[in-house]
């Protein structure tokens, strides 16, 4: 061999010399993230157990690690630029927005907490900051596909995606593969052709692999596992069909190690700095748990809805068709319509009979019903809403009463809302809901399970904050005859079965 090969052989750094720092800016990474968003780790985590409502995101580590392998394969042509000034003011001002994030944005948007988790938003810019400072801005940003991916991967955009496919374990199942198909294409794209070869060729095994579970009813089998299986089974087949293939034909520069050090060679002041933040973010509190209670009901009866309490005749009944894909499989939603009987001088001085509408919701899955409070499926969420008042319904029951003013409308609704169980793990909500037109045909809040809505009111309270949505003075005229009404309904409920 001669001088020359054998200097050609030796260039470059060692194995030693690449990974020992990476582990440790990495581990120094790592660390401060947990430290600084330990309370939202510790929430999430309970969300991802089996069945959980996050579920999904015990793949997304896994995603970002193959993805990243295949990115440090196929990236080697970067000039040697490196501006340290450059890094800093990013990396800095990634730092900067995830603290204003934490500390604004999160206690913000308190009442859709579990719909829009800001504050995984935060962890997401305090995790890019600290790479840019501690490894530098293009290495960083030299993984911009896995940053795109994670910013996808948000549990609103999930979410959101599932219930447009209907909400069912196979919608889960087909985003989940659409997710992983993204991460194959990344983690193989050597070239584009190769990565649109990897992720087209998940998406087809994995829609195959659904077919099957599908045909042999493997779902009620797996259970919680069904919508996870078949997608990380695609991914996994097409990358290691790609990785060996890559081995079989000796592909040039094929190594699963990176293959140059970070220009950032004395990273530790900005390290400080990480920690700091990190520190500071440690000691933002997370918005509080909203504790709705949740009675001991009594055994559903074999009408859909709730039975009429003595005094009021039904004049509407109006089932809903998309409670499951919010709600979960075997949700259903029913909305009645009530008139009294007779006229109560106090709740009307003009001799009107008083109609209210009554929604009971049922859900074998009651941790949705953090997801979507309140007024997030009606029309009413651009409405002012009161500060809630306890109410006792009776049988261990509270009800919360609270106002809600339209000014479009000038309009003004009551709404009394209880939680009770029902028996065999089946949890429902009711709400009944007055309105202070007492006139016939009078406009009652109409369920709105659209993301525009949702949308709209997050884009409202972004720029004109939670007093947009609160009523400062409310007047809770319906207040005795809801009391009533609720304490009657309750009752006649455990009548029906004793």
């Amino acid at each position: 061999m001669t001088t020359e090969a054998v200097s050609t052989a030796t260039d470059g750094p060692s194995v030693r010399s690449v990974l020992t720092p990476l582990f440790v800016r990495f581990t120094v990474i790592i660390a401060c993230t947990v430290v600084a968003f330990w309370s939202s780790l510790t929430r999430t985590t309970i969300d991802t157990l089996p069945g959980g409502m996050y579920e999904y995101i015990l793949t997304v580590p896994l995603m970002v690690f193959v993805a990243g392998i295949g990115i440090t394969r196929h990236r080697h042509d970067e000039l040697p630029i490196h501006d340290r000034e450059v890094d800093v003011i990013v990396g800095g001002m990634a730092l900067a927005l995830s603290v204003a994030t934490a500390a604004l944005l999160v206690p913000r948007y308190r009442d859709t907490f579990y719909l829009l988790r800001t504050d995984l938003l935060a962890m997401l810019l305090f995790l890019f900051g600290a790479c840019v400072l501690v490894f530098g801005l293009r290495p960083a940003g030299r993984y911009w596909p896995i940053w795109l991916v994670l910013t996808a991967v948000s549990p609103l955009a999930y979410r959101a995606a599932v219930v447009t496919l209907g909400g069912t374990w196979l919608a889960a199942a087909v985003v989940s593969t659409v997710l992983i198909a993204i991460a194959a294409g990344i983690t193989v794209a050597r070239t584009l052709t190769r990565g649109l070869i990897g992720a087209l060729g998940t998406l087809a095994l994995g829609f195959l692999l659904l077919g099957v579970q599908l045909a042999v009813g493997y779902p009620a089998l797996a259970g919680a596992l069904s919508a996870r299986l078949a997608p990380l089974t695609a991914g996994t087949s097409i990358v290691l069909a790609f990785w060996a293939y890559s081995v079989r034909i000796r592909e040039p520069r094929l190594s699963f190690r990176p293959q140059r050090t970070s220009p950032v060679t004395r990273p530790w002041k900005a390290a400080l700095l990480v920690l700091a933040t990190a520190a500071a973010l440690f000691s933002i509190p997370l918005p509080a748990e909203l504790i709705i209670p949740i009675a001991t009901g009594p055994p559903l009866p074999e009408t859909p809805g709730l039975v009429v309490p003595e005094g009021w005749t039904q004049t509407g009944l109006e089932p809903a068709d998309w409670a499951p894909r919010f709600f979960g499989a075997g949700a259903t939603i029913v909305r009645q319509t009530w008139t009294a009987d007779e006229v109560n001088p106090g709740w009307d001085d003009k001799g009107r009979r008083r109609t209210v509408v009554a929604d009971s919701l049922l859900t074998r899955d009651p941790d949705t019903l953090n997801v979507y409070p309140g007024e997030t499926l009606y029309s009413t969420i651009q409405g002012r809403r009161s500060p809630i008042v306890s109410v006792d319904l009776g049988h261990d029951v509270r009800g919360l009463m609270y106002t809600i003013v339209d000014q479009n409308l000038f309009l003004t609704w009551t709404k009394l809302n209880f939680q009770w169980t029902r028996g065999d793990g089946t949890v429902q909500v009711v709400n009944l809901i007055s309105v202070d037109n007492h006139d016939p045909g009078a406009q009652f809040p109409q369920s709105d399970p659209a993301a525009l809505s949702v949308a709209t009111q997050t884009i409202n309270v972004l720029f004109r904050g939670n007093a947009v949505l609160e009523d400062e003075e409310p007047d809770y005229k319906d207040s005795d005859m809801l009391t009533e009404l609720g304490r009657d309904v309750v009752a006649t409920q455990w009548e029906v079965v004793s």
